[in-house]
């Protein structure tokens, strides 16, 4: 065996790492491989000792041109199956969540990792998954086992023909999504005891390590083990299928009128592929409950607090969707908050919640980081009120953030400017509070971009961003714009993820520029606004995240930046402390 192949088994079974997959240059998304794969059962029986084995066949549909093929993070990957290629659900539909490895490889690839496959033929693996055979999971359990992920690079032209310059920046290639048919396998006797492999959720470390492979040099693969690239989640919103009447907002036909728990949020943000980020934790944003500034109608937003307080502190309760562990992704708590009863109404408010989380008998209380209470539903001057700013004031002595949220599409553009007048009132006065400006204040992304800059809506926009950017207590989260967007064209929809990311970047740069001009990645924070951000259709977490992801490339951001928009700016705004 290899160094570099027992030192990737090492970190696998005895450290169970969490590390990156990642080409330095994506293929141009120009079309859809014409591949196809398919799995069937070799042995569907896993057993500690001897692992289930599949045959994955993987064909080339074109009947003229052969296809070559990078297996990097597919199929054909000797990898695969510890890189999390073949996705595992338990009877229920859920994905089992199994611990893989993550590789980062530089291009340009070695031959070796390219496989041809002639016109209208195809080729065969056998795979065991050693990753399933080895998971704490109960005996005689059956699970359906799924290949899926992304072709990296696909050229359709003989191995030959591809050439160096084709391979450094893996150019002139087709790239998409593969997903095949699902096989059903049985998991058999668990292993005598833990393993630090795969563990079921419950059981599972977050933390990511970086790892050291000696015998590497210049004349070896080039492959790098290194650590993920944490994401911080700034704005997401849960609640559970019991809690819809608690909501303001709530009808029986909204899109959202279903649970949004922990477990669905999960399921979505970790199918993004390539697998390069891992996520740290999220935020809690308050979910807009029914509630008044009299204390009588407080019922439930304070119920509220008791749900969250139940997830940060690890009590789960049947149904909602959380368990134990799940306490170590919830790193703050943004509750609703009546600010403009100010410093008084405050008091009696924050008294009542801290009464809620220590009910809960863990650290909820140490996890609320501020609060947050809409203003783009609000009549015009609210925000400029007396007691308002003094509300915003009593915040800052106690080290409590403020999350902003105006509507400049839909409320016009008078909420920013009162924005920026409220930011001039509270800072002259030395105020410390932060404000965080919920998703951009919500442009008006429905103005063609062709006309976008010269558009008088986006001037003045502009204008207000910046003089809010002036003081430096205020951040900005980029979030939520897929609320703000026209659908897509039905002839776009099918395009495919990186297709319709890269559309969805062109119609938002413009604006997403002015907050980099402006604020600088130290006060840019990466946001899902999940669920609300899958009501576009296909629109979801993994398709934001490319989507952010696609506009940090564009912006040729450092690595430094990169991370400050990924968690470091959330973690400091938010002072949660490092882990």
């Amino acid at each position: 065996m290899s160094v570099l192949s027992r030192a990737v088994q090492l970190a696998f079974v005895a450290l169970g790492l969490c590390l990156f997959f990642s080409n330095l240059v994506a293929a141009q998304p120009i079309a859809g491989p014409s591949l196809g794969v398919s799995v069937k059962a070799v042995e569907g029986v896993c057993r500690a000792s001897k692992p289930c084995e599949l045959e994955v066949t993987v064909r080339n549909t074109n009947t003229k041109k052969p296809a070559t093929v990078l297996t990097w993070n597919t199929p054909l990957d000797a990898y695969a199956d510890q890189l999390g290629v073949f996705e595992v659900r338990d009877s229920k539909g859920a994905v089992v969540p199994l611990d893989f490895i993550q590789i980062r490889r530089i291009t340009p690839p070695p031959a070796s990792d390219l496989v041809e496959i002639k016109a209208a033929s195809s080729v065969k693996v056998k795979v065991a998954l050693e990753t399933l055979s080895r998971a704490e999971l109960p005996a005689g359990t059956k699970y359906t086992v799924t290949a899926t992920g992304w072709w990296q690079a696909v050229w359709d032209q003989p191995k030959q023909q591809v050439v160096d310059t084709h391979l450094q920046e893996l150019s002139g290639a087709f790239s998409g999504n593969f997903n095949s048919n699902s096989v059903q396998v049985t998991k058999m006797m668990m292993m005598d005891g833990p393993t630090t492999g795969s563990l079921p959720r419950s059981q599972r470390s977050t933390t990511n390590y970086a790892l050291y492979v000696p015998g590497l040099d210049d004349a070896g693969p080039k492959i790098l083990l290194i650590m993920a690239t944490p994401v911080i989640d700034s704005h997401v919103h849960l609640w559970t299928a019991s809690q819809l009447d608690m909501l303001a907002w709530h009808s029986p036909s909204n899109p959202l009128g279903s649970q949004h728990s922990v477990e669905e949020y999960l399921d979505a943000a970790v199918s993004y592929p390539p697998a390069k980020y891992c996520l740290k934790g999220f935020i809690y944003i308050e979910t807009d409950r029914k509630s008044s500034l009299s204390p009588h109608d407080w019922t439930h937003v304070l119920e509220e607090i008791s749900f969250i307080s139940r997830i940060a502190c690890g009590t789960p309760v049947e149904g909602e969707g959380h368990i134990s562990s799940d306490k170590e992704l919830c790193l703050a708590i943004i509750p609703w908050a009546p600010i403009p009863l100010g410093p008084e109404g405050l008091e009696l408010y924050m008294a009542k919640v801290q009464d809620k989380t220590k009910n809960m008998g863990g650290d909820a209380w140490e996890k609320v980081k501020g609060v947050r209470y809409l203003l783009q539903d609000k009549p015009s001057g609210t925000m400029l009120e007396e007691g308002f700013i003094r509300g915003l004031q009593w915040l800052g002595q106690r080290g409590l953030t403020f999350d902003l949220g105006v509507d400049a599409r839909r409320g016009g553009l008078h909420q920013l400017e009162e924005t920026v007048e409220l930011a001039g009132r509270l800072y002259q006065h030395g105020s410390q509070v932060k404000l965080i400006l919920n998703h951009l204040c919500k442009p008006n992304l429905r103005i063609s971009p062709s006309e976008t800059c010269s558009h008088q809506e986006f001037i003045d926009w502009k204008r207000h961003i910046t003089s809010l950017s002036a003081h430096p207590c205020i951040y900005m989260k980029l979030s939520g714009l897929f609320s703000e967007l026209l659908p897509l064209p039905a002839e776009e929809a099918g395009q495919g993820d990186t297709y319709q990311a890269s559309t969805i970047v062109n119609v938002i740069q413009p604006w997403t520029d002015v907050i980099f001009d402006t604020f600088g990645a130290a006060r840019i924070m990466f946001g899902s606004d999940w669920p609300v951000c899958n009501i576009g259709g296909h629109r979801s977490w993994t398709r934001w995240m490319r989507v952010v992801e696609l506009l940090l490339e564009k912006r040729g951001l450092s690595d430094d930046d990169k991370n400050n928009i990924w968690h470091l700016t959330a973690q400091r705004a938010y002072s949660i402390s490092p882990s």
